[in-house]
């Protein structure tokens, strides 16, 4: 049969035009689960594998054989035609359908004038939203940027942030201190979001509003909402799902956006840790960019699950690139495997378990030493923190060649705060 048929062992996300012809069939088992967690991974690798084939291959027709209706409808096809079938104990769905093209999104953009009159108070927001949609608009063409920060606390009187996720706004308001008139501070709230549908002429359901505060402890991870609406944005090759009405923080850090992708560029075919990996944004841009394996340790279960669909997305499987739930200076003690790529970006505080808690100014050296003996000969640490204060310890400077990248590293949607995060690249002294 070998002349007649080619057999190959590759993950989805590694399919690329040249593998596919005009026209043809698609016929699949995708994996599926009983548990909810894999069935909401099974999902995202139907919508992965819906969007692919729409890319690609358009004239296609698909055979896809799965356990849960729900799950087979997020691969947004066609349908053509189904049969429910019993296999054993378990009922099964047989769909063929035709994938759909994508529909045209472009992300959001500021107008030159605002989508319907303004009270007063809210004009110089809408001005500054115009300037610097006017300022970004030729990078995040040229760049073909999705989700970006349009405004950060510009001025004084709106104490908000302002980003966008392709057809979705988040407002982000920091919290006012006590001593402002509670009235005042839900007045301007509401001319910030007036002049920000104002100067992006969207609807109210397209506008998301959070309130941010100093957080303790753990707080930061907890849920604010229930709605479970994810969000698939594009970078770069990948697609990752973001959040913006249940957590505080969306599922990606829009300040890493430049490293991410550097990361992409660099990952052909290398083993890649990512650590303190958050819902593994890094992770998947390293496999797109065609690393051979990916480590992806973390020690909340919520923000693994969100990798492993983050992952399920884009094509690529949590058996073949692990999802570890661990302290990762525990888990570095431990580990006997060597990577060629780590991304480590840990928070300033945390609380650890049976352990002293971790504080990055305090304890990053002790951290990058232990993460050095994983790194292979040849290989990059891109360390990174957002804590502003932040001083590199000096003996690391003996030990290993450290290039500061802080400075590359802030995007133009985040140059306006240039203390927003510090960003290394850490190598051993003779590579």
């Amino acid at each position: 049969m070998a002349g007649a048929i080619h057999f190959e062992r590759r993950e989805l996300g590694n399919l690329r035009d040249r593998d596919l012809a005009a026209q043809g069939l698609m016929v699949t088992n995708p994996p599926w689960g009983e548990r909810l967690d894999e069935q909401e991974q099974a999902a995202w690798l139907y919508a992965g594998l819906g969007r692919l084939l729409g890319e690609k291959a358009p004239a296609w027709r698909a055979v896809l054989l799965g356990g849960e209706v729900t799950a087979l409808d997020r691969a947004g096809m066609d349908l053509e035609a189904q049969w429910k079938v019993r296999n054993g104990a378990l009922t099964n769905f047989i769909r063929v359908s035709r994938p759909r093209p994508p529909a045209p999104r472009e992300p959001l953009r500021v107008g030159e004038a605002p989508s319907f009159e303004l009270p007063e108070p809210a004009v110089p927001l809408f001005n500054r939203l115009r300037k610097n949609g006017k300022h970004l608009r030729r990078w995040l063409d040229r760049e073909d940027i999705q989700a970006y920060r349009l405004y950060d606390r510009d001025l004084p009187e709106f104490n908000v942030a302002v980003d966008i996720y392709g057809d979705q706004v988040l407002v982000q308001e920091f919290k006012a201190p006590s001593s402002v008139d509670p009235e005042k501070a839900r007045q301007r709230r509401q001319w910030a979001v007036t002049a920000t549908r104002a100067a992006l002429g969207v609807h109210r359901e397209q506008v998301h509003l959070r309130t941010r505060e100093r957080q303790k402890g753990r707080d930061q991870y907890r849920k604010l909402n229930n709605q479970n609406r994810y969000q698939v944005v594009r970078e770069g090759r990948a697609h990752l799902l973001v959040n913006l009405d249940d957590y505080l923080d969306t599922g990606l850090f829009l300040d890493h956006r430049p490293m991410r992708l550097r990361i992409a560029e660099e990952a052909a075919g290398k083993r890649f840790l990512n650590l303190f990996a958050y819902t593994g944004a890094a992770t998947v841009q390293a496999l797109a960019g065609g690393a051979r394996r990916a480590v992806t340790v973390d020690t909340s279960r919520r923000y693994l699950d969100w990798a492993a669909c983050n992952l399920a997305l884009n094509g690529f499987a949590t058996d073949r690139h692990p999802l570890v739930r661990a302290d990762a200076q525990a888990w570095l003690d431990d580990c006997k495997e060597q990577f060629d790529l780590i991304f480590c970006d840990p928070p300033t505080f945390s609380n650890n378990k049976g352990r002293e808690d971790f504080v990055v100014q305090e304890h990053h050296g002790d951290l990058i030493r232990r993460i050095m003996k994983r790194l292979e000969p040849g290989g990059v640490l891109y360390f990174s923190c957002n804590y502003r204060r932040f001083e590199l310890e000096e003996s690391l400077r003996r030990w290993y060649a450290v290039e500061d990248l802080t400075a590359w590293s802030l995007p133009e949607d985040f140059r306006r705060n240039g203390a927003i995060h510090h960003c290394y690249a850490i190598r051993h002294e003779d590579d």
